[in-house]
């Protein structure tokens, strides 16, 4: 068994894993493509959305990002993906699905559910992406602010970046067809949205 794609570290969600190695190379060439080879006009693609709860509310109710993306390697923490003309195209679609207000002491702190399309999969793209519209994945430590994620930690006990691998799409080359799968969203994430309603 070995991997056909990754998921970040506190990301919870769908990570395939292929069992024999002809469907490895197919699928991972796939995933490397974004559409099957099994089609020659390509109207297989592979789609990967997320589930992600943000900070604030968003300026555009549905929108694209897509600044580029540089990886620096053997970098640690928020130095290690960062916006940059230099490096690569990164695609990320969201559309918002729900708002919430949390009446806080000191303020009132909106609370935003997404749905993101990536179409280009960089290492933390929608990560570094909502953080650049100042609209972060909440408790997300490395590119973030770390007392607001405190907060959210010390009154709703959430303790990971609220990001949720939700759905995958691909050809099956056993089963001969597209393939549809969705994971339900975590109990940590949809106890969250309870206690901040």
């Amino acid at each position: 068994p070995s991997l056909i794609h990754r998921i970040d570290r506190n990301t919870s969600g769908i990570l395939m894993v292929a069992k024999k190695k002809n469907i490895l190379t197919k699928l991972v060439s796939d995933f490397k493509e974004h559409t099957s080879k099994a089609s020659k006009k390509g109207n297989n693609p592979i789609k990967k959305i997320y589930y992600a709860i943000v900070f604030w509310k968003l300026h555009k109710r549905k929108a694209i990002i897509q600044d580029k993306l540089l990886r620096i390697e053997n970098a640690k923490n928020k130095d290690k993906v960062q916006i940059s003309e230099k490096w690569k195209t990164a695609i990320t679609n969201y559309i918002t699905l729900k708002e919430h207000v949390l009446r806080a002491k000191e303020n009132t702190i909106v609370i935003t559910e997404l749905e993101i399309e990536i179409e280009t999969w960089r290492m933390h793209q929608i990560r570094v992406h909502m953080a650049s519209i100042w609209n972060p994945i909440i408790w997300d430590n490395v590119y973030w602010d770390k007392k607001l994620n405190s907060f959210i930690e010390r009154n709703y006990w959430l303790k990971r970046q609220a990001l949720h691998a939700w759905k995958i799409s691909f050809f099956h080359y056993t089963r001969k067809k597209q393939i549809e799968l969705t994971a339900r969203i975590k109990k940590d994430l949809s106890d969250f949205i309870k206690k901040i309603k």
